[in-house]
């Protein structure tokens, strides 16, 4: 199962066509994954191709704008900025976690539905993208990746403010 799911995962964040999944089977010749999960599979490689974009676009202007208040000497500014946005984030993201514990089902619906189109997203339990990441995978990923960026927007907002009394 971890080799299939790290084939799936590798195939994400690679520039390899779907046949890179598509040309995968099982011992007994029958493919990996039917026609349905082959286009979610695709779907998914550019909801996390579009991801990287924005992540690198914000951390570029973040730092852009950095740059360009530190050299105009409002340090003070950027920094209030700064720890504001880490505190909002940790607001954001401690309201999407309590969701989350809630009802994870409404929540990954939801998600979906922003995401992707119609009910391509829906799979039976027999299908393979569920047997190698069931529901469960996706709560603790989800609330994984929330506690990071909850440890990150933390030491933002509480950082930002020290750093500028240290520096500043």
């Amino acid at each position: 199962r971890m080799h299939w799911a790290d084939i799936s995962r590798e195939y994400l964040l690679n520039d390899a066509e779907i046949n890179f999944l598509g040309d995968l089977e099982f011992a007994d010749g029958s493919p990996l994954y039917n026609e349905r999960e082959l286009k979610h599979m695709l779907d998914v490689k550019i909801v996390v191709g579009y991801t990287m974009i924005v992540f690198y676009l914000g951390l570029a202007i973040i730092l852009g704008v950095g740059y360009w208040w530190i050299r105009t000497n409002r340090a003070d500014q950027y920094l209030s900025a700064l720890s504001k946005g880490g505190w909002f984030t940790v607001g954001l993201i401690v309201f999407v976690i309590t969701m989350i514990i809630i009802n994870f089902n409404v929540f990954f619906v939801a998600f979906h539905r922003v995401f992707f189109e119609g009910d391509t997203w829906l799979f039976n339990y027999s299908d393979t993208l569920i047997r190698l990441f069931p529901e469960v995978f996706w709560r603790d990923a989800f609330l994984m990746i929330g506690g990071l960026g909850l440890i990150i927007g933390a030491v933002v907002g509480w950082g930002a403010p020290k750093l500028h009394r240290r520096f500043g």
